[in-house]
Order: C-alpha cells, then structure tokens, then sequence
C-alpha cells in the first residue's frame, strides 16, 4: 500500500509526459509562434519609433536651414 502511494505522483507525472508527448507537435508549434509573434510586432514597433523619429530630425534639419541656423 504505502510502496502504490509512493509510486502515484510519478504515474501522474508519466501519464502528464505522454499526453504532452502526444500533443508535443502543437504545444512546439505554439511556442515557437509566440516569440516569433512578439518579436515580429517588437520589431515593426522599432522600425516604426526609428522611421518617426528620422522624419522629425529630417524635418527639424530643413526647419533650420530654412531658418539660416
């Protein structure tokens, strides 16, 4: 008796792994596509903070030289 509950949490653990085994192709799938997802939006935010802000120097440049700065 005692040597079954000791040996429960591991059947528990063992039934886990092969139910996650068994769905392991979708469970990699999604998290592969989550960073990829977020880096994908971290990067298009970037690139659209580094488009804005080379519009404004660009535009403050002309703004000075149209000023004679």
């Amino acid at each position: 008796m005692l040597q079954t509950c000791y040996f429960y949490p591991f059947h528990l653990v063992i039934r886990a792994a092969a139910y996650t085994y068994a769905y392991s192709g979708w469970i990699l799938w999604f998290s592969m596509l989550i960073p990829l997802v977020f880096c994908v939006v971290s990067v298009s935010f970037l690139l659209q903070i580094l488009q804005l802000s080379l519009t404004y120097s660009i535009w403050l440049l002309c703004l000075a030289f149209s000023h004679g700065l």
